[in-house]
């Protein structure tokens, strides 16, 4: 099964500074790149299971190799941890954030470490230009200029301008664009730079880019912590530890502004898109059956005669009850019954109402069956094993509606014998597993056959509830 990756922190050092006037080097960089990052994800140095470092230059500007190893150089705890040092030009960082990402997703860690960092104002501009020459094809890219970059990006803009046109005034445009988002990023070079009007503040570097068309030499790093979906499911505390950006969305309708946070703030954070299935229905990109679980979920929220209204912990809400479930939790268990009858479910017109029904009858049958116990009945992973048993039960005896409730608290009455296997008092040992999805599937085995119910699972024949 394929991890979830998700970035648990992240840290950029001023690149405005100039590290060599202030006596630091490779190693005083990375060790203010690795402690900020830590801290910014909350997670200790020991937690970390693999460390991947993006350099292009240390070489030819500092005369510094192998740079894996330079975090556990600067961080004793981090000795022993697999390190390595990724190259590829201006894209190093990348690469090494994207070699993380395999290494998570394959299962080889839970914790990644990524940095990235670079000392290029070691020397004057015109030298630094020349060396990064060495990202060329050695041997077969040799022209006569010292600034190879600028010279490559000159003839790209060239062979553009004979293919489609190019009016300078728009070329230049972009990188006044440039220095404009760089004002938004207080850690940026040029965050304090203005763009030139003069031609004569603003000569041609090479063919017919300018400076202000070329980027700059940059000391600076930047790292972040990557982590998977099993670690946070063993780690909640530091699940909740979410960072929301803010983004203003200037002259555009409420509705798009509700969609591109949902796409915003699911992506680069640990947000999954489930925790805002209150948006679910003022978006374009959710699926159908996605939508028609988020009705679900908010519906055993808010309905007043749901056993788990206010019981839901979802984002934004206010009630001080306690919280028994993440609404994200509960909308995967209810999608994940939902996507095995959707087929059915569009053929025959139900409506999400009709499975309220059915989850709501089924958890006031089991709340009589508990007898009000708290035990572990209330926490996620009891509840989420609760919602298979429900659907294992309604495909046996959903209809008829009428008497429905009473004929389930009769199935469910031997789930009684079975309160002190739920006290919280060794119930981890009771039912042993991996991890948290081994362990809903096995509690709910148990308490589907403990009531006599057939475990169907998502190979279970459709069936749709009149």
């Amino acid at each position: 099964m394929t991890q979830g990756v998700w970035i648990a922190g992240a840290y950029q050092s001023d690149f405005a500074r100039n590290l060599t006037r202030e006596g630091r080097d490779f190693a005083a960089l990375t060790e203010e790149v690795v402690a900020h990052t830590l801290a910014a994800a909350r997670i200790g140095a020991e937690a970390v299971d693999v460390i991947h470092v993006g350099n292009a230059f240390g070489e030819v500007f500092a005369g510094q190799g192998h740079l894996g190893a330079m975090p556990a150089t600067v961080n004793p705890a981090l000795w022993g941890v697999p390190a390595v040092r990724h190259e590829a030009a201006c894209a190093s960082g990348s690469v090494a954030t994207r070699a993380a990402i395999a290494d998570l997703c394959a299962g080889f860690a839970d914790v990644a470490l990524v940095v990235g960092i670079e000392l290029e104002k070691t020397v004057p501009g015109h030298i630094g230009a020349e060396r990064m020459g060495v990202a060329a094809w050695a041997g077969h890219e040799e022209v006569e200029t010292t600034n190879m970059w600028a010279w490559v990006f000159a003839q790209v803009a060239d062979e553009y301008d004979r293919r489609y046109g190019l009016d300078d005034a728009y070329l230049h445009a972009i990188a006044v664009n440039n220095y404009a988002n760089a004002k938004r990023n207080p850690n940026a070079q040029t965050r304090d730079w203005e763009p030139p009007t003069d031609d004569a503040d603003n000569p041609f570097v090479e063919g017919r880019l300018r400076r202000i068309d070329c980027s700059q030499l940059t000391d600076g790093g930047a790292g972040l912590v990557l982590v998977t979906d099993r670690y946070l499911r063993d780690h909640p505390e530091e699940a909740r530890a979410v960072h929301v950006p803010c983004v203003i969305f200037d002259g555009r309708t409420e509705d798009f502004a509700a969609e591109m946070f949902v796409i915003i703030n699911s992506t680069p954070t640990r947000i999954n898109k489930s925790h805002l299935v209150d948006l679910y229905e003022r978006v374009t990109w959710a699926d159908p059956d996605r939508k028609f679980a988020a009705r679900i979920a908010e519906k055993l929220y808010a309905e007043p005669d749901s056993p788990l209204r206010y019981r839901i912990n979802r984002l934004g809400g206010r009630s001080r009850q306690e919280k028994w479930i993440l609404q994200a939790e509960l909308f995967n268990e209810l999608h994940r019954w939902v996507r095995e009858e959707w087929q059915e479910i569009e053929r025959s017109g139900v409506r999400a109402d009709t499975y309220y029904r059915v989850i709501r009858d089924f958890f006031r049958a089991a709340e009589r069956a508990w007898g009000n116990a708290t035990y572990m009945v209330t926490r996620p992973v009891t509840l989420k094993a609760m919602v298979r048993v429900a659907a294992d039960l309604a495909r046996e005896d959903a209809d008829p509606e009428d008497g429905r409730l009473e004929r389930w608290r009769q199935r469910l009455a031997p789930w009684a014998e079975l309160r002190r296997e739920f006290r919280a008092d060794g119930f981890y040992e009771r039912f042993p597993a991996k991890g948290q999805v081994e362990r809903v599937a096995r509690i709910h085995r148990q308490l589907a056959r403990a009531a006599g119910i057939e475990v169907t699972g998502r190979a279970a024949k459709q069936k749709v509830y009149a």
